[in-house]
C-alpha cells in the first residue's frame, strides 16, 4: 500500500510546489539565478562525484536531525484532531492518539523512502561555519556554483527534480506541511545558519529506479555545474595540486582551484 500513498502524496506535492510562494524560488522572486551556492564535502566524496558524473541524493532517513522532514507539533495536532480534513494521510480514526502518532511516524518514514535530497549552502561568500560543520579533516572541498547552473546542470531524465529554499520555523508553534515531501523544505530555526537550498529527486513508486539503497545518483553536467573549486583553508598545499590533477583526469581541466584564504593573517 505504500506505493499507493507515495503516488498520492507526490501528486499533491507537485500541485503545492507550483503554488508555493515561500520555498519555491521561482515564485518568491527573492533570489537571482546568479545567486551563489556552495557544496562542502570531503575529498573522497568529491572524487566520487566526478567518477559518477552525478550528484548523490541521500534518503531523508540518513539525516542526523530527527526532526528532518517531520511534521511540526501543530501539524500533528491538526491531523489527530481533524483527520478527515487531510485525506492524503492514512490515519485510522478508531485508534488512540498515541497509536495515531505511531501510525503517522511510520507513514512519513515510508514516504521518505521514495525521495532523495541534495543540499547546498546559499551565500555570496564562502562560510567558516560550513567548513567546520561538514568537514572531518583538513582535506575538504567546496564547489561554488549558482542557483541557475545548479538546477540546469541536472541532466538525468529518470527523475522528477525540484529546487527550493529551506524555510526555518518554530516546530512547536508553526506549520511545516501536511505533505510528507513538502516537509523537506522546512527545518527548525536552530539550523538557520545553514541557509540551505535543496534539490529533491523522486523515485517512481510503481517502478523503483533509485540505484542505491540509501538514495540515488542523479546525473549532472559537471562542466555546467562547477564554477570554481575551493580547498579548505587549513589544507596542505599539495591538496590543491591533487584536486587540479583529478579535474584534468575527468576532463574538467579549466576549472579554477583556489586555496581558501579564510584564515590568512590580517593586512597590518
Amino acid at each position: 500500500m505504500s506505493e499507493y500513498w507515495a503516488e498520492k502524496a507526490l501528486i499533491k506535492f507537485e500541485s503545492q510546489f507550483d503554488q508555493n510562494n515561500s520555498y519555491n524560488i521561482k515564485n518568491s522572486k527573492r533570489l537571482s539565478g546568479k545567486s551563489k551556492v556552495w557544496k562542502y564535502m570531503d575529498f573522497a566524496k568529491f572524487v566520487s562525484m566526478l567518477y559518477q558524473k552525478s550528484l548523490f541524493f541521500p534518503k531523508p532517513s540518513l539525516f542526523v536531525d530527527n526532526h528532518e522532514g517531520s511534521y511540526s507539533a501543530l501539524d500533528v495536532n491538526n491531523i489527530l484532531n481533524d483527520p478527515l480534513s487531510y485525506l492524503t494521510i492514512p490515519v485510522n480514526d478508531k485508534l488512540s492518539k498515541e497509536e495515531k502518532r505511531r501510525q503517522l511516524h511510520e507513514y512519513i518514514k515510508q514516504m521518505h523512502d521514495y525521495v532523495g535530497v541534495n543540499c547546498w549552502h546559499l551565500n555570496e561568500e564562502e562560510s567558516a561555519a560550513m567548513w567546520n560543520l561538514y568537514l572531518k579533516s583538513d582535506e575538504g572541498i567546496a564547489i561554488c556554483s549558482t542557483l541557475e547552473k545548479l538546477y540546469t546542470s541536472i541532466s538525468d531524465k529518470r527523475f522528477h527534480t525540484y529546487i527550493g529554499q529551506v524555510q526555518y520555523i518554530n516546530f512547536n508553534s508553526e506549520m511545516a506541511s501536511l505533505n510528507p515531501y513538502e516537509t523537506l523544505f522546512y527545518k527548525r530555526r536552530s539550523f538557520s545558519h545553514e541557509n540551505e537550498i535543496r534539490l529533491l529527486a523522486f523515485d517512481n513508486p510503481n517502478n523503483r529506479i533509485f540505484d542505491h539503497k540509501d538514495g540515488a545518483y542523479v546525473q549532472s553536467n559537471l562542466n555546467t555545474l562547477i564554477d570554481e573549486v575551493y580547498v579548505s583553508p587549513t589544507s596542505p598545499e599539495w591538496l590543491r595540486e591533487v584536486v587540479q590533477s583529478v579535474l584534468e583526469k575527468y576532463r574538467l581541466p579549466f576549472k579554477p582551484v583556489i586555496k581558501s584564504s579564510l584564515y590568512e593573517g590580517p593586512f597590518y
